[in-house]
């Protein structure tokens, strides 16, 4: 039996080490313990084929514009601007177009469709990880918000998804509590879990499937035993590839959240819009996360960018906001805040693939926000690339040679 070694323990690494166990010998290699709380701990935990265009939009471009100003926005970027960073945004940019977009919708979205259906298939083994149907709303404080939202909800129904335009009334009693909005819309396709309790599940599923797990954080790949490497480390991958001169613009967008236990959760998981403030339910709690801070360091916490998430709690959550920000200002509260980096492409696509130089090389990160909505298909594709097989969905939009 082939041995397959993985570079990078989270929601990524994890899922292709159970589907790679099923036909080879796999090690999966993190710097950090199996209980380290990552970046995908910190996931909102979301299913989300809602989600088709990719992060490179017309729309995004504009709206981070308009957000760069204010230190405590949604998205930011770190000062001072390096060269890395400058390549970076230039190619983004160049990727915020209508034509881009219409050429992703139906890749994300198969993967999306894919990896919800593969997690329901996994999760009817995962006694203590549950996936709930509740559908997700998008909530909106304007109304030119909506409208834009609105025309999503066209292109999704179009693309065979169930979604619907909500008044603000109708928002609320989705919710499950008052929410200060002209109104929503509300994506039934959508699905949510509990990222913790999942890598809890996973890791049980690849101890029982003899995966071996080690501890030992990876700088050169001739460090490495095995017939095949997947590097699967997140936004430290590009680090790795440029050892063997693979040129993968890979940027860290910070991200933070938080878990506030609440009387009453609600009943449907929330985004609202303008403030990119998420909030999901869970057993007693809520998660409340947000803000895309380009280029910042993964350790500790922007004041400001966190008080942009707690602000739009303030102005749009009349019901949660006080138990959310009592918590959060507590001193429990402040020693849980948590931050973690996601791995960005220029395009918005993640990087699946093989490495032509070194073909025993499987690339597999640059998923974004969609990291934990999209690991059970990239381990399933990864799989197929372990296995020489044909892939299910083509991966060439997905080549991590793309801006080589």
């Amino acid at each position: 039996m082939k041995h397959v070694a993985i570079v990078g323990g989270g929601i990524i690494g994890r899922c292709i080490a159970r589907v790679a166990s099923e036909s080879h010998r796999v090690t999966l290699i993190d710097a950090e313990p199996a209980d380290h709380r990552g970046c995908s701990w910190g996931n909102s935990g979301y299913l989300v084929p809602s989600h088709f265009s990719p992060l490179a939009s017309p729309g995004m471009l504009l709206a981070g514009l308009r957000m760069l100003p204010h230190r405590d926005s949604p998205f930011g970027i770190h000062q001072p601007m390096r060269g890395e960073m400058l390549s970076w945004l230039l190619r983004f940019a160049r990727h915020c177009t209508k034509r881009h977009v219409a050429a992703t919708h139906q890749l994300i979205l198969d993967l999306n469709l894919r990896s919800q259906r593969l997690y329901r298939e996994w999760a009817q083994g995962w006694p203590d990880a549950k996936i709930s149907e509740a559908g997700l709303l998008l909530g909106c404080e304007r109304w030119d918000t909506l409208d834009h939202e609105t025309e999503s909800v066209k292109v999704a129904k179009n693309l065979g998804l169930e979604a619907e335009v909500l008044s603000d009334h109708e928002t609320q009693e989705r919710f499950g509590q008052r929410v200060s909005s002209v109104g929503g819309v509300f994506f039934k396709c959508d699905s949510h879990l509990n990222p913790g309790d999942v890598l809890a599940a996973l890791d049980a599923d690849l101890a029982a499937r003899g995966v071996t797990r080690l501890q030992s954080r990876v700088t050169r790949l001739d460090e490495i035993d095995a017939d095949q490497i997947v590097i699967a480390a997140g936004a430290e991958s590009s680090a790795l590839t440029r050892s063997f001169g693979l040129k993968m613009p890979l940027i860290g967008g910070k991200g933070y959240s938080l878990i506030v236990p609440v009387e009453e959760p609600p009943t449907t998981p929330l985004i609202m819009v303008e403030g990119r403030t998420a909030i999901t339910p869970m057993a007693g709690a809520v998660r409340i996360a947000g803000t895309m801070e380009l280029g910042a360091e993964a350790a500790g916490i922007n004041p400001a960018r966190w008080e942009g998430v707690l602000s739009t709690a303030r102005r749009t959550l009349p019901d949660l906001a006080p138990q959310i920000i009592a918590f959060a200002e507590s001193d429990a509260g402040k020693e849980r805040v948590w931050s973690g980096l996601r791995p960005c492409s220029p395009d918005g696509l993640p990087y699946i693939g093989r490495v032509r130089t070194d073909p025993r090389v499987i690339i597999a990160t640059g998923h974004a926000m969609m990291g934990m909505s999209l690991g059970p298909i990239t381990g399933h594709l990864v799989g197929q690339l372990l296995r020489d097989e044909t892939t299910d969905l083509s991966l060439i939009p997905l080549d991590p040679h793309r801006f080589s």
